[in-house]
C-alpha cells in the first residue's frame, strides 16, 4: 500500500498547517479492489476528507499530456463501489477527459453515471482544450458534483476564472501551477539579484514582523516562554530568535 509512513507524515503536517478539509491523491488505488479497500480505510485513518482515485491505465500522465489510457470502465467501476462498509471520506474518479488531444478517453456522462452510481461522489475530469469543452463537460453533469484543473501557462486548458468556471458547472477547481510557478520565479529572481549585488525590494518580499505573524511566533514564544522560564527582560524566545537571524 503506498500510504507509507512518509505520507501520513506529510498529510499530518498539511493538516497541522491548515483547518481546511484535504484532498488526497490516491493515484489508481494503487492495486486491485484489496488494494483500493487498504488505501481509502489508511487515509481516512490519518485524517483525509477526500481521496480522488483516476482511471487511467499505466504508464500514467497528467491529464493536460498526450498519450493517456483510460482502463474498462468495468474495472474502475468496482473500484468505485464503496470500499470498506466503515469508509465514510467521499471518493472521486478522475479521468483526462474526452477531448480531441485524448480520443481514447472513455469519460462521458454515461460512464460518469456507472462511476456515480457505484459510489464516486463526484466527477473529475482534466485536460478540456477550449472554452466549448468546458462548457459542455459543465451541461453534461450539472447535476453532480463535477471538479476540473488549470494549468496556467502550459495546460492544455485555457485560463478561465474561478468564478465563471463555477457558473459552469464546477464546484471544485484546481490551479495547480499558478503558485508553484509563481515561487519558482521569486527564488531566480532574488538569486539573479544577488548575483547583481541587489538588496530586496520592500515591495516584492514581507518583513521580518509580517514573516513572524504567519508562522505564529509570538504564539510559540508564549508557550517557551510560560513552560521553559525564559525572561522577558532577556528578549524572551523572540528575541533570541531574532539575534539569530540577524546574527545580533
Amino acid at each position: 500500500m503506498k500510504c507509507s509512513p512518509l505520507s501520513r507524515e506529510n498529510l499530518g503536517r498539511s493538516r497541522y498547517s491548515s483547518n481546511l478539509p484535504l484532498l488526497v491523491d490516491g493515484d489508481d488505488g494503487y492495486g486491485d479492489v484489496k488494494n483500493v479497500t487498504r488505501t481509502v480505510s489508511g487515509y481516512e485513518s490519518i485524517g483525509a476528507a477526500a481521496l480522488f482515485i483516476e482511471d487511467q491505465d499505466p504508464p500514467k500522465r497528467c491529464g493536460h499530456m498526450a498519450g493517456k489510457k483510460v482502463v474498462p470502465v468495468s474495472s474502475w467501476r468496482k473500484k468505485s463501489e464503496r470500499p470498506s462498509p466503515h469508509a465514510s471520506i467521499p471518493i472521486s474518479s478522475f479521468s483526462p477527459g474526452p477531448t480531441r488531444s485524448n480520443p481514447t478517453a472513455s469519460m462521458t456522462p454515461s460512464t460518469a453515471v456507472i462511476y456515480l452510481e457505484a459510489g464516486a461522489d463526484r466527477v473529475y475530469i482534466e485536460g478540456p482544450t477550449s472554452l466549448k469543452e468546458l462548457k459542455a463537460v459543465g451541461r453534461a453533469f450539472r447535476h453532480a458534483p463535477l471538479a476540473t484543473s488549470i494549468l496556467e501557462r502550459g495546460g492544455k486548458t485555457p485560463w478561465v476564472s474561478p468564478h465563471d468556471l463555477h457558473d459552469m458547472g464546477y464546484d471544485m477547481i484546481l490551479y495547480p501551477t499558478t503558485v508553484l510557478f509563481r515561487a519558482i520565479k521569486a527564488m531566480q529572481q532574488s538569486l539573479n539579484d544577488l548575483r547583481e549585488d541587489k538588496p530586496l525590494e520592500p515591495e516584492a518580499s514581507v518583513d521580518l514582523k509580517a514573516f513572524e505573524d504567519i508562522v505564529y511566533m509570538s504564539e510559540w514564544a508564549g508557550i517557551e516562554n510560560r513552560f521553559m522560564g525564559s525572561s522577558h527582560s532577556e528578549g524572551g524566545v523572540i528575541g533570541k530568535i531574532k539575534q539569530r537571524l540577524t546574527g545580533g
